[in-house]
């Protein structure tokens, strides 16, 4: 119903693909929260009170009545956070770095090394506000989600570390990194999923590592490895497709009826003006 995600422009990304939020049918609820340069899924099972609550908040930033072009920025400003509520009536929108023009304003100066040379950005507040509202909702609540699907990045050594060996006793090395090409493009790479007691023991594994991306090998041969827990219906980067949130054909789904007087959860608001050429939506 709802989704927050960072979509990468970068063909070398491993995943392509990283939410952030995501509000499903069934009233499940996930968040990616970073600290410390370490990130991690949270979850909870909202009620109807939580769900109704939150939609009625998303009513009122004025996203589902905002042209999803409503922004101009510099060109070839970076990676699309995408926007995405669907529950009456759906919209969608994906604006490079939404993220960094937000929180960090000034950040496009630096890459461009002046002040004047670009026109200023413009950016609807109906994206701030909804912004502000998934990334600001409360934690409090939320515990950490357990993952059954680990998705790994297989590929030739980039950095020129020293290859630890893999692990004999799980999957091996050398039949994860055949089924990483994709059939009849050798060219052509996909992320590998497992699933359930093989998954945690890989993840476990890789665990020892911490945060650096290890090279491993096997049998005198050398792969370079990344690793991430899927949120559910996740898919990366596969032969069959690009990498998003890709639901079953049939799923529970809560029906909700919203009042207004069930009230909202507050959030901040828009503090980045827009341009005349851009007509604001108001907040109702």
């Amino acid at each position: 119903m709802v989704e927050a995600a960072y979509v990468s422009n970068d063909p070398l990304d491993p995943f392509g693909y990283t939410p952030l939020f995501v509000l499903y049918g069934d009233g499940q609820l996930v968040k990616r929260v970073c600290e410390g340069g370490e990130c991690r899924n949270l979850t909870a099972q909202l009620n109807q009170d939580a769900i109704c609550q939150l939609i009625n908040a998303i009513d009122r930033t004025g996203f589902m009545h905002v042209d999803p072009k409503a922004y101009r920025l510099p060109e070839g400003s970076g990676d699309l956070f995408r926007l995405s509520v669907n529950i009456d009536a759906l919209n969608t929108a994906e604006i490079p770095n939404l993220d960094r023009w937000i929180e960090s304003p000034e950040w496009y100066v630096e890459i461009a090394g002046c002040i004047n040379c670009f026109d200023p950005p413009s950016i609807d507040p109906a994206f701030i506000n909804l912004y502000y509202l998934l990334t600001r909702y409360p934690e409090r609540d939320l515990s950490g989600l357990r993952s059954d699907r680990l998705a790994l990045w297989i590929t030739e050594p980039i950095n020129a570390e020293t290859p630890q060996p893999w692990d004999e006793t799980l999957v091996s090395l050398i039949d994860l990194a055949e089924r990483s090409i994709c059939p009849g493009e050798p060219s052509q790479k996909q992320a590998v999923i497992l699933e359930g007691a093989q998954a945690q023991a890989v993840a476990n594994f890789l665990s020892q590592f911490g945060m650096s991306v290890p090279i491993f090998s096997e049998e005198g041969r050398t792969w370079q490895v990344q690793s991430r827990w899927l949120v559910p219906y996740e898919r990366p980067y596969t032969c069959q497709g690009y990498a998003g949130l890709v639901p079953p054909d049939t799923f529970d789904t809560i029906q909700c009826r919203c009042d207004p007087a069930m009230g909202a959860i507050p959030s901040a608001t828009a503090t980045i003006t827009p341009t005349p050429s851009i007509t604001p939506t108001p907040l109702r």
